[in-house]
């Protein structure tokens, strides 16, 4: 089990929390597990099942697809965000750089707090329809005639 403040700040910063109350933050953070790291260890291997949400709190990760380095994670960042709702196989690999702590919540423990508060999920969605509506607008604008 985690520190709740420490979690609930961590999951805060997650962008598909973004507009959950202190409440329903507060009830995913006492589903979540701190986890520590050390150099070298295999957070995430592409093609692997997901099995939930990883929010950095110390430490550094590099994200890798291949031979490619495509991000240095640090405090604050995470891994996970979409498979923690779909439950889909990572899309990266993923290695720890800087041993430190992250906090993990499991896909099994958000659905649960879902199931018991489901403005959860409506807050969840409502920030994948906007990431949607984004997206198509770029490929609206891709579209348009260069003037």
């Amino acid at each position: 089990m985690t520190d709740q403040h420490t979690a609930s700040a961590a999951l805060a910063a997650v962008p598909i929390f973004g507009r959950l109350s202190p409440q329903v933050l507060s009830s995913l953070a006492q589903q979540t597990e701190e986890q520590a790291y050390a150099v070298g260890d295999v957070v995430a291997t592409r093609g692997e099942p997901n099995d939930g949400l990883l929010v950095l709190v110390s430490g550094a990760m590099e994200v890798r697809r291949g031979d490619r380095v495509l991000k240095e994670l640090g405090p604050g960042d995470y891994v996970g965000d979409i498979s923690l709702i779909d439950g889909g196989p990572h899309s990266v690999d993923v290695n720890v750089t800087e041993g430190g702590m992250g906090v993990f919540l499991a896909g099994a423990q958000f659905r649960v707090v879902v199931k018991h508060q489901p403005e959860a999920a409506i807050g969840v969605m409502e920030v994948l329809v906007a990431r949607l509506r984004e997206t198509l607008e770029w490929l609206d604008a891709a579209d348009q005639p260069n003037n």
